[in-house]
């Protein structure tokens, strides 16, 4: 081949290989110069959000923040300004590898990242910070990605100093269930569901099924046990509730499930050198009484569905 040609040789693939890397070079380049995109946060324990809205201490008490709603672009970069609004949280967003970030009030923290997959991400604080810390979560979402159908349930913030009058004891469980946030992370009705990052079992578990857990094969022995629950002497190994037809097995589980309430239960990872699952099973011990606590499994077992026989042998 003569010089002139294997010179027209070499040029030509030149121009095809430029052709196609170019486009992917100046996509680069262009990212790589682009500002990061500034999002500020602020926690605000009192309505259980984080918020884009601008909160100061004129407007604190309105409580009238809008929880943030974030969309990135994929591969678009940003400044993350965290702040909280009245005690310590931790921001938290693990499946982008931010934080925790501990927030104390009156400082600002800054972290850095990349919207490098398309999908939806949830962050959330992890540390207890007063009643709506467990609806104390959001997401951000990049991309073409859906939103999600629904939010955590809500908080309205309010604080009763005393409870209202109930009419049994299941009544009672419901308000504690759904006061201090357990609603938040097992679902209405205990029904369970919701997503847990690196968690084993992918989901927060359902509780609406304690009853069969506790051994009560009936709609009568979950009333049975009820009623036991409800004494003021509480339950006892060798005092076996009427109408109870396990009460050996049914007392053991029971101490159980007591035991994880008072003592908490943290969640087990799927990948042990993951990040640790944002949703974890506090100790109530000291923020719920044992009448409290009893009442919400009251509440618990009273929402099992259990099979009718109609008499035909079905």
């Amino acid at each position: 081949m003569k010089t002139r040609e294997w010179l027209s040789t070499i040029l030509a693939l030149a121009a095809v290989i430029g052709s196609v890397a170019l486009p992917f070079w100046y996509e680069g380049r262009r990212a790589a110069s682009a500002p990061e995109r500034t999002i500020t946060l602020t926690g605000v324990a009192s309505s259980g959000i984080w918020t884009e809205d601008p909160v100061t201490g004129d407007n604190y008490r309105k409580n009238s923040f809008k929880p943030a709603r974030i969309r990135l672009e994929k591969g678009e970069s940003v400044r993350l300004v965290l702040r909280s609004a009245d005690v310590t949280h931790r921001f938290y967003m693990p499946e982008l590898g931010v934080g925790p970030v501990e927030l104390v009030p009156g400082h600002t923290e800054e972290v850095h990242f990349k919207a490098d997959r398309e999908g939806v991400f949830n962050y959330y604080c992890t540390e207890i910070c007063g009643d709506c810390h467990f609806h104390m979560r959001g997401f951000l979402t990049v991309g073409n990605a859906a939103d999600p159908a629904a939010a955590a349930a809500a908080c309205d913030g309010t604080h009763r100093e005393s409870p209202p009058a109930f009419s049994s004891l299941a009544e009672e469980g419901r308000y504690w269930f759904e006061s201090k946030g357990c609603v938040s992370c097992h679902g209405a009705g205990g029904t369970g569901g919701v997503p847990n990052f690196n968690y084993a079992r992918g989901t927060v578990p359902a509780l609406n099924t304690l009853a069969s857990k506790l051994s009560l094969e009936s709609k009568s022995e979950v009333e049975a046990f009820t009623q036991a629950l409800g004494q003021k002497e509480g339950l006892a190994k060798d005092k076996p509730a009427p109408g109870v037809s396990n009460w050996a097995l049914s007392y053991a589980q029971y101490q159980s499930v007591l035991r994880t309430i008072q003592g908490g239960s943290p969640p087990l990872k799927a990948d042990p050198k993951g990040p640790e699952p944002p949703l974890f099973m506090p100790a109530w011990k000291e923020k719920l009484g044992l009448d409290q606590i009893n009442s919400i499994i009251a509440y618990l077992v009273s929402q099992q569905k259990f099979e009718e026989h109609t008499g035909w042998g079905m």
